[in-house]
């Protein structure tokens, strides 16, 4: 049988928004595991274990197949890996990847450690702090990894605020909010949370930032206490009228806060202010994870537009047929639902 060379095909890529019949030669109309790359096609390979040893694989018996969130964090000796799990109660639960050798076997083999659980609530964030990391879902306190303990545990300090008693006698704050967030994170050495629900009162547009931390570690964990004179915590409204608070992202030495309808950088300024927020443009973000920076840049995913912005000006980078294409495949016709 002779070979027929079929040239120029993928010199396109694909286009799956055009009628094939029209579509020139060397262009495909559909594609399914396979990558375009400087006019050429190649077959995308397939995951390979982690562990190539598979008696040395971790046993994923009771574990649960859906991930709904994974972090790794390093110190002086490695890097570790921490993932949540979705069980079938409906519960999530928090698993550390525990690796003894570098090439796990049947005598020392690789395993998954629970840190924490079961947990209720919404989706997970969560960052590398010093040595440690600090995971959030909405549902109860964040949460700080205790590296002595090796256990997940609420974080230190969290929703402790004064009363009027504890500051004339110069007391510890005694009044627990029972606060929670729907996103956590660092700027320079504060943590800023947004979203804020405390004993019950839920505040879409606050943003709430700690006393500075001495240190990135759990012994350190700084003061929430924004009614006590002797901290530099405090409060704002951010974004009010233009939606919720949807996420928040460090770009150089701003945070960059997000709504539905727009965003605002924060930076601290220190003095009797402690932070300045500074309204941008009326461009939002659609989840809890439709922000990446890169380049010093922010790349976002609002509910009807996708753009990049260096902080000032927002550069729309899929319109028209782009735009309309991915939307189209995420399944809603008026905006997006993603965490």
């Amino acid at each position: 049988m002779p070979f027929i060379p079929l040239r120029g095909y993928g010199a396109a890529g694909v286009i799956q928004d055009t009628p094939s019949e029209t579509l020139p030669q060397g262009t495909w109309s559909d594609a399914l595991n396979v990558r375009f790359n400087g006019g050429h096609i190649s077959k995308m390979k397939e995951s390979a274990p982690v562990v190539a040893d598979e008696a040395g694989r971790p046993s994923t018996a009771g574990l649960g197949t859906d991930c709904r969130f994974t972090i790794t964090w390093s110190d002086g000796f490695s890097t570790y890996l921490a993932a949540v799990f979705r069980k079938d109660d409906g519960f999530d639960y928090v698993y550390r990847w525990d690796q003894r050798t570098d090439t796990p076997d049947a005598t020392n083999p690789a395993k998954w450690e629970l840190i924490g659980g079961p947990y209720g609530g919404g989706p997970w964030q969560g960052f590398e702090w010093g040595n440690t990391f600090i995971i959030n879902n909405g549902a109860q306190a964040p949460l700080i990894f205790n590296r002595d303990a090796q256990a997940l545990e609420p974080l230190p300090e969290w929703g402790l605020v004064s009363t009027a008693d504890d500051i004339a006698t110069g007391s510890a704050p005694s009044n627990d909010t029972k606060a929670t967030c729907r996103w956590i994170g660092p700027l320079r050495n504060y943590l800023v949370a947004i979203s804020i629900t405390e004993e019950g009162d839920r505040q879409t547009n606050k943003v709430w930032w700690s006393n500075p931390a001495a240190a990135a570690d759990i012994e350190f964990a700084p003061s929430w206490d924004y009614e006590s004179p002797s901290t530099l915590s405090g409060q704002s409204e951010v974004g009010v009228g233009f939606g919720n608070l949807i996420t928040a992202a460090q770009l150089n030495d701003n945070l960059i806060i997000y709504s539905d309808g727009d965003c605002t950088a924060m930076s601290v300024v220190g003095g009797r202010f402690v932070m300045q927020f500074r309204r941008l443009f009326n461009k939002g973000a659609a989840g809890l994870h439709c922000v990446a920076e890169f380049e010093n840049k922010h790349f976002v995913i609002a509910r009807d537009q996708i753009y990049i912005h260096d902080g000032s000006t927002p550069e729309l980078i899929a319109q028209d047929r782009v735009e309309r294409e991915f939307y189209k495949r995420l399944g809603k016709k008026d905006g997006i639902e993603v965490y």
